[in-house]
C-alpha cells in the first residue's frame, strides 16, 4: 500500500513537472530563456512585506515557508485558503492535483498542489521566472543556508539542486535541470 502511494506521488510529480515545463509561456527566440533580475530587489521586498498567516488568491505575496505548512492538509483546507484553482482528476474522478498562480517574490508563478491519499503530498513551483542563483539567494534569506547542494554537469546540459529541511520535517528542494528551474516541497520520507 505504501509503495503504491509513493509510486503515485512520483508519477504525479513527474507528469506535473513535465506539463509545467512543456507548457510554459512562449518566449521570443531572440530572448534568453531566463529573465535577469535584481536579487536585492527581491530580497528587500520579501523582508519588508509582512508575514501572511492566511493567504488568499490575489492577496499579498505567499512565501515558500507558508506553502510548506500546507503539506499533509486536506483538499478542503487548501480550497478554503486558495480557492478552487484548476483541479486535475486524472480521469478517475478524484482530484489528484490543483494548479494555482501565486504571487511569489514579485511574480505570478504556477504552483501545483499534488495529493496523495486525499492530503497534500507535494507542492511544485514552476520557478522559471528567475534563475537558480536568484532563487537560491531568496530561499536562503527566507529559510536559512542550505545544508546540501548538488551540481552535475554533462555534455547535454547542467543540473543543480539545493535542499533545505525545515523544522517540521518538510523538505524544500530547489532544482535546475537543463535550465528549467523548479521548487519542490514535500515531507521527509
Amino acid at each position: 500500500m505504501k509503495k503504491s502511494k509513493i509510486l503515485a506521488l512520483i508519477l504525479v510529480c513527474f507528469s506535473t513537472l513535465t506539463a509545467i515545463t512543456g507548457c510554459s509561456s512562449e518566449k521570443p527566440t531572440d530572448q534568453p530563456s531566463n529573465q535577469s533580475i535584481s536579487v536585492e530587489s527581491i530580497v528587500s521586498s520579501q523582508t519588508s512585506s509582512s508575514s501572511v498567516t492566511q493567504p488568499e488568491v490575489g492577496a499579498a505575496e505567499i512565501s515558500v515557508s507558508e506553502l510548506a505548512k500546507q503539506i499533509g492538509k486536506k483538499d478542503k483546507d487548501i480550497v478554503s485558503l486558495y480557492g478552487e484553482g484548476t483541479p486535475n482528476n486524472g480521469g478517475e474522478g478524484n482530484i489528484i492535483s490543483r494548479d494555482y498562480n501565486f504571487p511569489i517574490y514579485e511574480k505570478e508563478v504556477t504552483t501545483t498542489v499534488a495529493y496523495v491519499g486525499g492530503s497534500v503530498g507535494m507542492l511544485i513551483i514552476n520557478a522559471a521566472e528567475y534563475d537558480f542563483k536568484a532563487w537560491d539567494t531568496v530561499l536562503s534569506k527566507e529559510l536559512g543556508e542550505s545544508k546540501s547542494a548538488d551540481s552535475n554537469s554533462e555534455e547535454s546540459g547542467k543540473s543543480q539542486e539545493k535542499t533545505w529541511t525545515l523544522e517540521n520535517g518538510v523538505i524544500v528542494s530547489l532544482k535546475d535541470a537543463l535550465g528549467s528551474v523548479s521548487i519542490e516541497i514535500f515531507p521527509k520520507a
